[in-house]
C-alpha cells in the first residue's frame, strides 16, 4: 500500500485526478489515506458542500491538514463570488483577518446590515492596519452613517497604543472640532510621555476603558525611564486610572520591575513602600546586582522579602546557601548544600561539589506497559506519523506526532516518548517527554545520540567528548534538521557564516548548507568551531560555552566589565537571561553525559573556579 500512496499521490500531482480517485479508493485502509482524501477535497473545491467537508472533519479529527482545506474553500467561495455560500459557509468559524473583512463584504451583499455593521465595528476597533479588503466594508459602513467621530478616536487612541503613530496620524485627520483637539493632544502625549502626569491630573474622574488604558500604557512607558516618578504617579492618580485594585497593582508591579533594572539598590525599599511582594525576575535582576559586588548581607535581605513558595526554589536556595557561608553560618549552609546536593540540576550539583558529594542522577523511568504502547500505536495520528517517517517526510511526521500529543493523557505521552526513543527518534522522544512533564527519565531524556560521531569528533579537537554531546543536547535536543529562525542549522546549530570559516581555517572538506543537516558533517564542523572558541578562552568551558551562545566578543565584554569573580557567582551575573540558563543546562547536561560516557563527573573543573579578564587572553 505504501507505493500504491506514493504512487496517487504523483497521480494528483500530474492532474490525472481520474486515475487518482481510482487509486485512492483502494487504499482507505492505509494510515495515510487522509492525505489522499484531502487531496481529493482539494481537486474539487467548486463542488464542495459544507456538509463534505464537516463530514471529513469528524471522520479524521486530529488531522492536521483540517484548517487549511477549510481556508482554501472559503477563499475559493471569495473568489467566485458565492456570497450565500460564504456567508453560511463561515458562519461560527474563527477567520484570518482578511476573510473577516470579506465576510463583511458578503453580509452587506446580501443586506443583512445589522450583521455586516457589528462585524464591521469590531473590525473597525483594531489599533493595526487592516487587509485592504477592509476597505469596501469600512466604506459601506460609513455611507450608512456608522462611522462615528467616537468611533474614529477610539482606533486612533488603540494605535497609539500599539505604537501605530502612522495609522494614527492618518484616522486624526479625520476628526473635527474638540474632538479633533483631544486626539491631537494624545498623539502629542505618545511623543512626549513624560508630560503623563499632566493629562491624568487633569481628568475629573475615569474616562472611557479604551482612554484609561491608553493613559496607562504611556505611564508604563514613561517608567521605564523614569519607574519612581511613574510610580508616584500611579499610586497618588489610581481612582483615575484603575478600576480596581488588581489593575493598579498589575501597574505597580510592572513599574517596580523596570526599578529592578534601572535602579535594583532601591528596589527592595520600594516593594515595602507599596506593600507589594517581590517577583522572581526582579529579585533575581537585584540578586545579580548585589552578587556583582559580593554583598552578601543584600543577598540575604533580598531572598528574605520573596514569598515562602519562591524561597523554597533551588536557585534562592542556593544562593541562601552560599550567603549563609559567607557570613560565617557555615552549619546553617551546609544543611542547605546537603539538601541541594540531592538533585539533578545546575545547583544541585553545584551544592554537590562544593561539599565533595557524588552527583545524583535521579534515574526513576514510569512503568510502562506493552498494552499502553500498543494503545498508543493505534492512535491515527500516530499510525500516520509513522508512516511518513518512513516515507522520509521528517516533519510531516513531527506536525502529525505532535498533534497526537494534544490530546494524550500523561501516561500515553510518557509511553510514546519510550517508543520514539527505541526508534531512535531522539529529539521527538525528548520533546515528548517534555510534553509529559516528567523530568525523571534520564535515559529518554539524556540518550545517547550519534554517540560515537561525538566521541571521535571530540578526541580529534581535544576536547571533552561529555561537553561536545552536551553543547548539541542544549542546541537542538538532537534534531538533525533543526533551523533556527536566524539560520542556525543541524545539530550543533552552525550559522552558514560560522560553518564556512571553520571549514577555511581547519581546511576541512567543503560543506553545502544543505550537508549542515548532516549529522556528521554538522558534529565536525561544530566540534573544531567550538575547539576555536574554547582556545579563545583558554580552554575554560564555562566562558566558551557562553561564547557559543552570545559571541565571543560579549564574553571578553562581560570579563572585562566585571573583573575577578567566582565561577558561580559569574554564571548567576551573565545579563542575557538565554545564556545564562544555557551556561547552566550545558554544564549540568555534561555531567549527565560524563556519567554516561564512564568518565569521573565533574561540574566545574578547578581551572574553572575563578573567571578573570586574563582568561580571555587569547581573544582578538
Amino acid at each position: 500500500m505504501r507505493q500504491q500512496y506514493v504512487q496517487a499521490q504523483q497521480l494528483f500531482d500530474s492532474g490525472k485526478l481520474g486515475e487518482a480517485r481510482a487509486l485512492t479508493r483502494q487504499l482507505e485502509s492505509y494510515p495515510l489515506y487522509p492525505y489522499l482524501a484531502y487531496r481529493e477535497l482539494m481537486s474539487g473545491l467548486g463542488g464542495l458542500k459544507k456538509p463534505s467537508l464537516e463530514n471529513f472533519q469528524k471522520r479524521y479529527p486530529d488531522f492536521p491538514l483540517q484548517k487549511d482545506l477549510y481556508s482554501s474553500w472559503l477563499n475559493y467561495l471569495v473568489g467566485a463570488k458565492r456570497w450565500k455560500d460564504f456567508a453560511y459557509a463561515s458562519d461560527d468559524q474563527k477567520l484570518s483577518a482578511n476573510l473577516s473583512c470579506w465576510r463583511a463584504f458578503a453580509l452587506y451583499q446580501l443586506k443583512r446590515n445589522s450583521d455586516a455593521d457589528a462585524l464591521t465595528k469590531d473590525l473597525w476597533l483594531s489599533g493595526k492596519s487592516q487587509p485592504d479588503t477592509c476597505d469596501a466594508p469600512f466604506n459601506t459602513f460609513k455611507s450608512r452613517k456608522k462611522l462615528t467621530q467616537n468611533l474614529i478616536e477610539e482606533r486612533m487612541i488603540l494605535a497609539l497604543s500599539e505604537d501605530e503613530s502612522g495609522l494614527a496620524k492618518y484616522l486624526a485627520k479625520q476628526l473635527s472640532g474638540s474632538t479633533k483637539a483631544h486626539a491631537e493632544a494624545m498623539i502629542a502625549l505618545s511623543e512626549h510621555p513624560e508630560t503623563v502626569s499632566k493629562y491624568i491630573e487633569a481628568l475629573k474622574k475615569r474616562p472611557g476603558k479604551i482612554v484609561t488604558d491608553y493613559y496607562v500604557d504611556t505611564l508604563k512607558q514613561y517608567g521605564r525611564a523614569e519607574p519612581e516618578a511613574a510610580l508616584a504617579i500611579a499610586t497618588h492618580h489610581g481612582q483615575k486610572l484603575f478600576a480596581s485594585d488588581k489593575e493598579k497593582n498589575e501597574t505597580v508591579d510592572y513599574l517596580l520591575g523596570r526599578l529592578a533594572i534601572k535602579a535594583p539598590d532601591r528596589y527592595l525599599a520600594a516593594t515595602k513602600q507599596y506593600q507589594r511582594p517581590a517577583e522572581d525576575d526582579d529579585a533575581q535582576r537585584v540578586l545579580r546586582y548585589w552578587l556583582g559586588s559580593s554583598n552578601w548581607p543584600m543577598v540575604k535581605a533580598t531572598i528574605a522579602t520573596l514569598p515562602k513558595d519562591l524561597q523554597a526554589e533551588e536557585r534562592w536556595k542556593y544562593w541562601e546557601a552560599r550567603s549563609l557561608g559567607e557570613t560565617g553560618n557555615d552549619l546553617q549552609a551546609r544543611t542547605l548544600f546537603t539538601e541541594l546536593a540531592k538533585e539533578r540540576s545546575f545547583y544541585g550539583y553545584a551544592s554537590a561539589q562544593r561539599l565533595g558529594l557524588p552527583y545524583q542522577l535521579n534515574h526513576q523511568p514510569l512503568p510502562v506497559s506493552s498494552e499502553r504502547q500498543r494503545e498508543v500505536m493505534g492512535i491515527p495520528a500516530i499510525a500516520r506519523a509513522v508512516e511518513l517517517r518512513i516515507l522520509d517526510q521528517e516533519w510531516q511526521s513531527r506536525r502529525e506526532w505532535y498533534r497526537a500529543l494534544d490530546n494524550m493523557p500523561r501516561e500515553q505521552k510518557v509511553a510514546a516518548a519510550r517508543l520514539a526513543d527505541q526508534w531512535g527518534w531522539y529529539f521527538v522522544s525528548i520533546f515528548t517527554m517534555a510534553k509529559a512533564a516528567y523530568w525523571d527519565d534520564v535515559q529518554v531524556r539524556f540518550p545517547m545520540a550519534y554517540s560515537q560521531d561525538f566521541v571521535a569528533a571530540a578526541q580529534n579537537v581535544a576536547l571533552d567528548p561529555d561537553w561536545v554531546i552536551a553543547i548539541s543536547r542544549q542546541e537542538s535536543a538532537f534534531r538533525y534538521d533543526a533551523n533556527s529562525p536566524v539560520g542556525a542549522r543541524g545539530l550543533m546549530q552552525l550559522m552558514p557564516a560560522t560553518a564556512k570559516h571553520t571549514i577555511r581555517k581547519f581546511n576541512l572538506p567543503d560543506a553545502s548548507l544543505q550537508d549542515l543537516y548532516n549529522p556528521d558533517i554538522n558534529i565536525k564542523i561544530g566540534s573544531h568551531y567550538l575547539s576555536e572558541v574554547n582556545s579563545t578562552f583558554s580552554n575554560n568551558r564555562i566562558l566558551a560555552t557562553a561564547a557559543y551562545n552570545a559571541g565571543p566578543s560579549r564574553v571578553s565584554r562581560w570579563l572585562n566589565e566585571r573583573g575577578q569573580l567566582p565561577a558561580d557567582i559569574w554564571i548567576e551575573t551573565i545579563p542575557f537571561n538565554e545564556t545564562r540558563k544555557y551556561v547552566q543546562n550545558v554544564l549540568t547536561y555534561a555531567v549527565i553525559y560524563q556519567k554516561k560516557l564512564g568518565r569521573a563527573p565533574e561540574l566545574i573543573k578547578p581551572s574553572e573556579m575563578q573567571l578573570t579578564r586574563n582568561v580571555a587572553s587569547n581573544s582578538p
